[in-house]
């Protein structure tokens, strides 16, 4: 089996009772970011982080425990992108992002979660808020992290996820 194999079996394991409001499995989410990084070729071990990177948020998996399992180059990316503690979501981002800009592996994985995030909050079931959100903290993510030719093509597809934010917005305003 290899390393995204058991990530996904891992995190279906670990995120199966998690359920969104709306009903849905939570595990949705982790395997959109998941299709993110394996559509833009990113490297294996980023693609099983990527099934793995909210279990550090959102299960009680610690660091350690995924560290046995997986081994440091996974666990350290998730790491990456795991929230830092803080007073609000504004905080939060703010220590988090500093964090992940510190890995380059670290930002493109933060960018297929923002691709998934992005392109749920257009959804029709989707709060509609979130959109609105994701527009309004681009900036702040966009300066924590973009580097000139570092994960372009990730970039660009992002940059298209805001005009369908826009759209969401524009409908929910």
């Amino acid at each position: 089996m290899s390393k995204v194999q058991e990530a996904e079996a891992f995190a279906r394991l670990v995120h199966k009772d998690q359920k969104y409001s709306d009903g849905t499995d939570f595990i949705g989410h982790p395997q959109t970011v998941a299709s993110f990084a394996y559509r833009f070729g990113l490297p294996e071990e980023l693609q099983a982080a990527a099934w793995l990177h909210d279990v550090l948020e959102d299960t009680p998996t610690t660091r350690e425990g995924l560290l046995s399992v997986f081994g440091p180059e996974i666990t350290d990316l998730v790491w990456a992108v795991t929230d830092e503690p803080g007073q609000n979501r504004k905080e939060r981002i703010a220590k988090t992002l500093v964090k992940t800009r510190q890995s380059s592996l670290g930002v493109a994985l933060k960018l297929c979660d923002r691709m998934a995030n992005a392109s749920a909050s257009c959804a029709p079931n989707s709060p509609p808020n979130f959109a609105k959100m994701y527009y309004m903290e681009y900036p702040t993510f966009y300066r924590a992290l973009h580097v000139p030719g570092e994960w372009t093509e990730l970039w660009e597809a992002l940059d298209g996820n805001l005009l369908h934010l826009a759209h969401a917005i524009s409908r929910n305003p």
